[in-house]
């Protein structure tokens, strides 16, 4: 599941285990311009992170790893804490909503409106101007 990425600037580093959201997501970036880094190990999450991201997707039902708990610890880090993390998680689960926002994450969505609504997030992160907009 892990794909390689030429650049630094312009990608999203991406946390999840479905393969068929990789496909979306990879489509949706590459038609913005960006580049992705997919992994379902939150250790080489973090690493690509460090190594320099636009943005950090995550999928809080990923059942791989504590979600919330990673959100906390990329928002403590100085490397990390200035890049903004989107999350989904399915509609019914508004507990786990409420912890990353709470952690930390800069937006959550419900998973059916991060599909519907995946091209335009993206599109916004690879204009630097509308990113501040993005996960309003």
């Amino acid at each position: 599941m892990d794909s390689q990425t030429p650049t630094s600037s312009g990608r999203i580093v991406v946390l999840l285990g479905d393969l068929i959201f990789q496909v979306k997501i990879e489509e949706a970036a590459r038609r913005a311009g960006l580049s992705c880094v997919f992994t379902g190990a939150p250790t080489r999450l973090r690493d690509e992170v460090a190594n320099g991201a636009l943005l950090i997707v995550v999928d809080l039902a990923f059942a791989g790893a504590d979600t919330v708990a990673l959100i906390t610890e990329l928002k403590s880090s100085t490397q990390t804490a200035t890049v903004p993390i989107l999350a989904y998680v399915p509609h019914v689960n508004i507990d786990l909503k409420a912890r990353a926002i709470a952690a930390g994450c800069d937006a959550v969505v419900a998973r059916s409106a991060f599909v519907q609504n995946l091209s335009e997030l993206l599109a916004r992160y690879a204009n630097p101007v509308d990113a501040s907009a993005a996960l309003s």
